[in-house]
């Protein structure tokens, strides 16, 4: 056994708990998930001891100085866990991403755990429906761990009821199945990843989070339209886009309103009406609904931003991840960060070129799910850093996919 295999294997506890937890959090060890980390980091130092001295690692270490350095600034409690929130969610997705596609070549590891991962996220969307149908609104409830209500928490998960950040990865990784259906030419198997989308549209629909919803439908969108040459689309783009402007807000809101009657669930139901009642009034700012009061934070943390720009020290929203963290961190905190993209994105356009465009569609949906909501998930960042473009990549050397 290599110590290439050897990682491979300690990957798969650290992803089974994040991805299956019908499985994982119904093992009676405590510290599951620490012990799953420490095998993983361990696995790590045996294969690839060098990937510590990475230019993605020094961005984490750099990030985890500044908060350090300037959480006892910030008015936000609840920045004081930075190391578990925000660090450790970060380190799994990029020491994955630079492990397989900036410091080894193990195209064999990397069918085998992206396979995993696909086979988890199936079960996990078949159990979260199950568990669903009988209590219809724990995911959400798992965002606020039920309230605070541990032991309620701990039997959602136990029923393999996703929560916040497993919903939302689900916008990053459908693009990837609808290529996969696009590209396969046997209708059986069409059959089957056409059934794969649709159960990853209605878990996503019957999770009830409004944002996610929108975010997936964006990508699927994307996806299916399949712009992947873009230069050959501008000018059909650019006249899209004139005429979606030019469409009334009163259009917008009827259709906001039509489609929040058709949908059984009473909150997205709620939600997409309070949407059309603000699109349709003069200021969207100045409504005493849902949608208004979510904008007025997008002001009011620029607003505390330019208090302090450079090393922030202003206060957190909660629900803003990007300008959350603009204000808390300032430009300072904000450079890791930016580092870490632009390097990511630019490397994996160089490995998946051909198939960019779905990176593309996710990429996005992550860059918007951050000026409207909390961002930052473990799942989010393994799906968008290694299981979507390894995927990707498998997929266009279709000997090592098979």
């Amino acid at each position: 056994m290599t110590k290439k295999d050897i990682f491979v294997l300690t990957t798969i506890p650290l992803l089974g708990y994040i991805f299956l937890p019908v499985l994982f959090q119904n093992i009676p060890l405590p510290g599951l998930w620490f012990g799953s980390l420490l095998i993983y980091i361990g696995g790590l130092i045996l294969a690839k001891p060098i990937i510590f001295l990475s230019r993605e690692f020094f961005a984490i270490y750099a990030l985890s100085l500044i908060y350090f350095l300037l959480v006892p600034n910030t008015a936000n409690p609840e920045e004081q866990n930075w190391l578990l929130s925000r660090i450790v969610p970060l380190f799994v997705g990029v020491s994955l991403y630079t492990y397989f596609f900036r410091y080894a070549y193990d195209p064999k590891g990397l069918r085998f755990l992206f396979w995993l991962v696909f086979i988890f996220i199936t079960i996990t969307s078949l159990t979260t429906l199950n568990g669903l149908s009988m209590h219809p609104e724990a995911s959400r409830e798992l965002a606020s761990s039920a309230g605070g209500d541990t032991e309620l928490a701990n039997y959602y998960q136990r029923l393999g009821i996703a929560g916040y950040g497993y919903i939302t990865a689900l916008a990053y990784w459908v693009p990837l199945m609808v290529l996969f259906f696009k590209r396969e030419p046997h209708n059986i198997k069409k059959t089957i990843w056409l059934g794969v989308i649709l159960l990853l549209t209605y878990t996503v629909l019957q999770a009830q989070y409004t944002t996610q919803l929108g975010l997936f439908v964006f990508a699927l969108i994307l996806a299916l339209m399949g712009f992947e040459q873009f230069a050959k689309y501008k000018l059909l783009i650019v006249i899209i886009g004139i005429f979606l402007i030019a469409i009334p807000s009163s259009f917008y809101a009827n259709l906001a309103n039509y489609i929040a009657s058709t949908l059984d669930s009473e909150i997205l139901s709620s939600r997409i009406s309070d949407f059309g009642d603000t699109i349709s009034s003069d200021s969207y700012v100045e409504e005493e609904t849902h949608t208004s009061r979510r904008a007025e934070r997008i002001p009011f943390l620029l607003s505390e931003f330019i208090r302090s720009p450079i090393i922030g020290g202003g206060q957190s929203s909660g629900h803003v991840f990007w300008l959350d963290h603009l204000s808390l961190y300032g430009i300072v905190g904000a450079a890791p960060w930016l580092y870490l993209l632009v390097s990511i994105y630019k490397r994996i356009k160089n490995l998946i070129s051909k198939n960019f465009y779905y990176f593309q569609i996710a990429f996005l949906a992550f860059l918007l799910l951050g000026f409207f909501k909390n961002s930052g998930n473990r799942e989010q960042y393994i799906i968008l850093f290694f299981a979507l473009p390894g995927g990707l990549f498998l997929l266009n050397n279709k000997k090592i996919l098979n």
